[in-house]
């Protein structure tokens, strides 16, 4: 019998393990860098065209914290830095769908982003770069959490 990731937190959160309305949270801080020579253009998606060469900044870094709600109405990432129009929310949404229809528990919580960067914005520095690495380090740790809660997950 195929479970829903849904009935799976909740058959969880009945044994004790997990709380339904718990907040689960994951804070991650990502290097940015600075493109010495830039590739112009895009293929196949999101491939550059011709190669690129930049250079990682340590001390110029984007700091991400995710809260997640397992029971909320709401499903999805619903902001950035409580705002539901942030301009950053479209990539992230993109990644997180994408991800969710990796890791099905995923689709099943209420993601809220926060995120800054220790460096100015607009200066060249890629802060979208680093700003989806702590994105992303941060829905696995938020999926690491869940499934040390004893999830298994069936397709």
């Amino acid at each position: 019998m195929s479970r829903t990731p849904l009935s799976w937190l909740k058959k969880i959160a009945a044994q004790g393990h997990l709380s339904m309305n718990e907040n689960l949270h994951a804070a991650w801080q990502s290097p940015s860098n600075i493109a010495i020579v830039k590739y112009w253009g895009k293929k196949n998606g999101q491939y550059p065209l011709t190669p690129s060469l930049s250079m990682t900044l340590d001390r110029a870094v984007t700091q991400t914290h995710v809260d997640a709600m397992i029971d909320a109405p709401e499903k999805g990432l619903v902001s950035v830095n409580g705002n539901h129009d942030h301009p950053f929310l479209p990539k992230l949404q993109q990644l997180y769908e994408w991800m969710a229809g990796e890791i099905p528990v995923l689709k099943n919580i209420t993601l809220t982003v926060t995120t800054e960067n220790s460096f100015p914005h607009s200066t060249g520095i890629a802060s979208s770069a680093s700003g989806i690495s702590a994105f992303t380090l941060c829905l696995l740790t938020i999926t690491k959490e869940i499934l040390n809660a004893g999830i298994q997950w069936m397709n």
